[in-house]
């Protein structure tokens, strides 16, 4: 099981000395812990962006070449464009600026061949007709970091109300019922990979059993924060599984390799903050910053070399 946040500010209040620094909330702690992944999975993705990747279908319209990139897009990296016909994937090549201008066509194509980023924009050429579906392969956000609302210890339907529950072992202060509020909305946390599984609205809380019903129908929104609200637990929730606010995940997604650094990073940050000494803080986090540049030394390499010039087909006979 991959460390969870809450054990992660516990890590941090330990490095920090707190008879030496004093006031640091939860907040800050996690504010900088988020800085902290920032900086990670930048670092992650130069070598290992399929960590993040994922993929969103857009259906074109008749006439319009320019569509929005999926709203998860981390640092604009749209990594790979397919035209989906018949089941079946077609590659998009995709064609820098300086170039874009020869593939403009008169009238519209079923079968765009070439794409260009400008901006948050991907630009299809030719222009495609309606109704294709174009898969965009992209580097995801990672969800932010938050504390956990409690661990999963059973779940199932209630017989009274026909609504989905959960019961965890500790409940979360920051979770309510008040409809109006963003945290009556809670993520399920894979507890193996931070991952969401689903999210849900919360119905009504009990906390002599610890307990917390979810809507089965009503729900108050059916989107919150670009999530779609479930009126079902996920199919895949298990024992030991998380949940969390609407706002993002109690298990980090980057891999436990990192989190010594998220830790290292988020004290010198605080202790910047505070106008204490970090000289050897910083040094340790040097150290860190240099171990992760190791970790991927001796893997596959994913980039090849793509043989279209006609002179490497020469024979040398």
């Amino acid at each position: 099981m991959s460390n969870t946040v809450d054990e992660l500010v516990d890590l941090i209040r330990d490095d920090l000395d707190e008879t030496n620094v004093a006031d640091v909330s939860d907040a800050d702690i996690l504010q900088k812990l988020n800085r902290a992944q920032r900086k990670g999975v930048l670092k992650i993705i130069r070598n290992y962006d399929s960590l993040f990747i994922a993929n969103e279908d857009i259906t074109t319209v008749s006439g319009v070449s320019d569509y929005d990139f999926p709203d998860a897009t981390y640092a604009g990296k749209v990594k790979k464009l397919e035209l989906i016909e018949s089941s079946l994937p077609r590659r998009i090549d995709r064609v820098w600026y300086r170039q874009s201008g020869r593939y403009v066509r008169a009238g519209t194509t079923t079968r765009p061949s070439k794409y260009e980023l400008v901006g948050t924009k991907i630009r299809l050429f030719s222009t495609p007709a309606g109704g294709l579906t174009i898969k965009v392969w992209y580097v995801r956000k990672p969800e932010a970091l938050v504390k956990s609302q409690g661990r999963i210890l059973s779940s199932g339907i209630d017989s009274a109300t026909s609504q989905p529950y959960v019961i965890v072992d500790t409940l979360g202060a920051d979770i309510t019922t008040a409809s109006t509020l963003l945290n009556n909305y809670v993520n399920v946390i894979d507890h193996r990979t931070g991952r969401v599984k689903g999210t849900v609205q919360i119905a009504s809380i009990n906390t002599t059993n610890k307990q917390v019903l979810f809507k089965a129908a009503s729900l108050t929104r059916s989107t919150v924060l670009g999530k779609t609200i479930a009126i079902a637990l996920p199919t895949t929730l298990e024992v030991d599984d998380y949940i969390s606010t609407i706002h993002g995940t109690c298990v980090p997604e980057i891999p436990e390799a990192y989190h010594d650094y998220l830790t290292q990073h988020a004290v010198v940050a605080i202790k910047r903050s505070k106008g204490e000494p970090t000289q050897e803080d910083f040094a340790a986090l040097k150290d860190e910053e240099d171990d992760i540049k190791n970790i991927y030394q001796g893997t596959e390499q994913q980039m090849k070399v793509a043989m279209r010039n006609p002179f490497f087909n020469r024979s040398t006979r």
